[in-house]
Parts: structure tokens; C-alpha cells; sequence
């Protein structure tokens, strides 16, 4: 980092690992305990909990009110993981012991530390000094005594904690609008996939007009709707590349199941494989617009709509399905394959047991509900105005994430004065 102010080790700032005393409590008193499955990749603690004095004592990590937590072990560590212990109950606290506890001095901001130990710089450089052997690595005691950061004046730390604060908190209620609008959307897609939209724009009444509806394998539906199997309305149902892949460092996108998800195709956790491997492997399989993607293997039941002309290639786990747009609407079926209800169906027709499998001797058998083509393209228009919606929300997150990335290291490394 480079900056004219004096740069002090971190340990300076505050006490590694301070001795806590609960002298003042009563073995049966409660205080408030912090695993660290319960501390989430943005640094929050998530759930608290409460357990008796006697419980924790020995062989948990204790901290106060008011203490930084930082995870030191891999790869917890990497992803973030850490929180600001406050409001524990009777003030004091225990946690795993997978967590240094750092105690702010007098002259130091406990908000402006926790950013610090937020940052991606702190982190990397962490990374860099663990020690033990792979996969139980950690961050020794003495990193914090060789990482060095700026010294700014009390009141300083106190206005950067509040502006990376004001950040942290539209970025929490950003993500809380996006849990919101992506549970109203499994509701969303029960109404609109058991009741359908009529010719006035509305959702039919199966309680005030229930002679609209029958029975059907999948429930009550409207009494128009057909039920088809979903090879009666593609053009092709196969699968992925089977063989085995050498992955390069740019090229065509090569996509894994855990690169679908939410409805979406995650592109940025795609690998990559050139130009004459895709050519090799994709034959039978070429990508289009309108196409889905649908998982059948592990996390299986998660479609994905192909939205845009580009090359890419995929495993053998994830099915390439491609409706026949003169029976099927695709995003109509993208839909019905993400509700609940055909999940629910692939949960009863999955095979194995550690890592169930949806065959396509299955698949191709799938329910699929069938209105009539205009009253599809109104489902359709209906889920993607809700989809919009949300991706608008994804794309401010995203664009939250990098602002704050940006004045973390400007303000924190001292670059820019506040």
C-alpha cells in the first residue's frame, strides 16, 4: 500500500487473543455462543444462540462485548468469514476455536478493524503465511504482528467504519429484497402453473368458480389445460459431453451442474476448453437460443433458459432439452421445470443414493402441463417481468459489492482522506 502515513503492525491496534474473564458469572448463567457455521461469507453473525457458562468454559474460543472475530482457518478464512461480536448476552461470548479475537486499544476503532479483517488485501496476505498441512491450514497468531496498516487518527477510523457501514447495510438490504422477490417467485409460479391466466389477465378462481378446473396426475388444474409428456413437446432430449476434458485457460465456456442455478446459467464458474475440443464434444449438442439446460445429476431439478447466441459446451450431468416452440413456449417450460411441483416429481423418479440421478429414460416421461400457446406467452410475460425484477436487484447488488471493494482499499490503505 502506498501512503505517506506511518504504517503500524495490526497487533498495535489491538490485543490478539485477550484472556476474558467471567469471574462475575455463575456457571448456569447463559452467554451467547458463535459457531461458525452461524457466521455467513460477508462477516454477520447469523443466528444467535444462547448456552449455560458450564456448557462452553472449556475447549471454546471466549471474546466480549465489543471484540472482532476472524476466522483462521481454511477455507473460512478465504471466503470471509468473521464478525463484530455485539449485544452478547451478559456481554461475553464463545465461538469455535477456529477464530483469532481481536480486541480494539484505545486509540482504535472496533468498526474500522473489522473492515480491515474484511478486506481482500488482509486476506490474501493471510493466506500467504498459514501454516500446517493442506486442508487444515491456519493463520498463525504472528501474521498480525508482520501486517502492517496505516495509522490514522481516532476520528478517521470512526467516519470510514460509518461510510463502509452505510455500504454493508445496502448491501444487506439488497440481498434481503432479493430472498424476498426469489421466495415470492415459488409462489408466484404455484399460482400461475395450477390456476394459469384467463383471457382478462387475471388468475383463475378455483374456489369461486371450481368449474373451471379438473383433476389431474399433477392436481387441480384448469379444465382446458392437457397434460403432456415432455417428449411430446421437444425437438431433442440428450445429455452432455461424456468423455473426460482437458480445461484451458480461455477459450469456450464449459459448464458443470453447480453452474446452474436460480434459474440462471452462472457463466463465471464456468471452466474453459478450446476451440477444437468444443467442436469434439458438442456435436449433436450445438448451443441455440431458446434451448434449456436442466440438472440430472447430484443437484438435479435446476433449468436454465439459453438466452443469448454464444459457444459453449457442458458435462454429461446437465440434460439439453429443446422445446418445440410450436407446442411449447420455452420459457414457459423452464418455468413448470423449476416449480416445486416438478421437482417434487423428480424427487419421487431419482435413482441412487449419495448422488441421486435423474436418467433420461426419466425425463423424457416428465408431466408437463399444456394451455394453449397464447395463455403460455401470458404465463411466460408474467414470470418475466418477476425475473427482470430480480436480476435489476442482482445487477445493483453486484454493483454495490464492487463499490464497496473499491473504497475499502482507497480508504482503508489511507489513498483517500475522509
Amino acid at each position: 500500500m502506498s501512503t505517506d502515513l506511518p504504517l503500524v503492525p495490526l497487533a498495535e491496534l489491538a490485543t490478539v487473543n485477550p484472556p476474558v474473564s467471567t469471574g462475575h458469572l455463575e456457571p448456569d448463567n447463559i452467554v451467547s455462543f458463535i459457531p461458525m457455521t452461524d457466521v455467513t461469507e460477508t462477516g454477520h453473525w447469523v443466528r444467535p444462540q444462547v448456552r449455560k457458562l458450564r456448557e462452553v468454559r472449556n475447549g471454546y474460543t471466549p471474546f466480549q462485548e465489543g471484540d472482532v472475530l476472524f476466522a483462521k482457518i481454511t477455507p473460512c478464512m478465504e471466503n470471509g468469514k468473521g464478525a463484530h461480536a455485539v449485544d452478547l448476552v451478559n456481554k461475553v461470548g464463545f465461538g469455535t476455536t477456529e477464530f483469532h479475537v481481536l480486541r480494539t486499544k484505545l486509540f482504535t476503532d472496533a468498526r474500522f478493524i473489522y473492515h480491515w479483517l474484511q478486506s481482500e488485501e488482509l486476506r490474501l496476505r493471510a493466506k500467504a503465511m498459514m501454516t500446517g498441512s493442506a486442508g487444515q491450514q491456519r493463520v498463525p497468531t504472528e501474521f498480525f504482528e508482520h501486517f502492517k496498516v496505516p495509522f490514522l487518527p481516532l476520528v478517521e477510523q470512526h467516519r470510514i467504519a460509518e461510510i463502509l457501514d452505510t455500504l454493508d447495510i445496502q448491501i444487506q438490504e439488497t440481498e434481503r429484497l432479493i430472498d424476498k422477490l426469489k421466495q415470492q417467485k415459488i409462489g408466484i409460479l404455484h399460482g400461475l402453473l395450477t390456476r394459469g391466466i384467463d383471457e382478462y389477465g387475471e388468475l383463475r378462481d378455483p374456489v369461486a368458480h371450481p368449474e373451471q378446473f379438473k383433476d389431474s396426475v399433477l392436481g387441480r388444474i384448469p379444465r382446458e389445460w392437457e397434460i403432456d409428456e415432455l417428449s411430446s413437446v421437444c425437438n431433442r432430449i440428450t445429455d452432455g459431453c461424456h468423455q473426460s476434458v482437458i480445461t484451458s485457460q480461455d477459450g469456450v465456456p464449459f459448464l458443470f451442474v453447480s453452474c446452474i442455478r436460480d434459474g440462471q446459467i452462472r457463466w463465471d464458474q464456468a471452466a474453459n476448453v478450446t476451440k477444437d475440443v468444443y467442436r469434439q464434444i458438442s456435436k449433436g449438442r450445438e448451443p441455440r437460443v431458446g434451448l434449456i439446460l436442466y440438472t440430472v445429476v447430484g443437484s438435479y431439478g435446476h433449468a436454465a433458459l439459453v438466452e443469448d447466441e454464444r459457444l459453449f459446451s457442458f458435462q454429461r450431468h446437465i440434460a439439453y432439452i429443446l422445446p418445440n416452440v410450436a407446442r411449447v413456449i420455452p420459457r414457459f417450460l423452464v418455468g413448470w421445470l423449476n416449480s416445486y411441483m416438478c421437482r417434487s416429481y423428480a424427487d419421487t423418479v431419482a435413482l441412487g443414493n449419495a448422488q441421486k440421478t435423474v436418467t433420461l429414460g426419466q425425463l423424457v416421461h416428465f408431466p408437463v402441463p399444456s394451455p394453449t400457446l397464447t395463455e403460455q406467452h401470458r404465463i411466460a410475460i408474467a414470470l418475466q417481468d418477476h425475473d427482470t425484477l430480480t436480476h435489476t436487484e442482482e445487477t445493483h447488488l453486484s454493483k454495490l459489492k464492487q463499490i464497496k471493494k473499491g473504497l475499502m482499499h482507497d480508504l482503508l490503505t489511507g489513498r483517500v482522506r475522509v
